[in-house]
């Protein structure tokens, strides 16, 4: 991890860590989100979309745990989608939920990743499965589509 950064291809993320207050915060950016939020449609080009933004990442880590954004069950404060797009009008976002149809919620938490496409939301919840050791359900709309069980 020299270069400051840790990219996980099992969870399809991006970790680094923060400089909190009284200890480092540990951090992470799904590939998804790195798509959605700042153009990388291939996991392949999610670490050359971490770097380009690295800054701007950053900036939003730092007000996320400014304003006190706790850490998921797994000990990492995960930087949404919605995290990268604050100013995001409500009505654009409603569209944008439109625009990608599948959710992806792990139990016990309210984190959830959106998806255009089932495959994507499969491979999404597998990963969210693995990395929180719980249950995931895929909804389309309001209607549930799959249970996915941690292995």
């Amino acid at each position: 991890m020299a270069k400051g950064y840790l990219v996980d291809a099992e969870l399809r993320c991006i970790r680094f860590r923060m400089p909190g207050s009284s200890r480092n915060i540990r951090c992470s950016i799904s590939f998804n989100s790195l798509a959605q939020s700042f153009g990388a449609p291939l996991p392949s080009q999610a670490e050359d979309a971490f770097v380009q933004h690295r800054q701007s990442i950053e900036q939003i880590a730092q007000r996320l745990i400014s304003g006190g954004r706790p850490a998921d069950v797994d000990g990492w404060m995960w930087i949404r989608t919605a995290d990268c797009s604050p100013g995001l009008e409500p009505e654009q976002a409603v569209t944008e939920d439109r625009k990608r149809p599948y959710r992806v919620k792990a139990a016990g938490t309210s984190s959830v990743v959106r998806c255009e496409v089932l495959t994507v939301a499969q491979r999404e919840a597998y990963a969210l499965a693995a990395r929180m050791k719980a249950n995931v359900r895929i909804f389309r709309e309001s209607q549930l589509v799959e249970i996915i069980k941690p292995s």
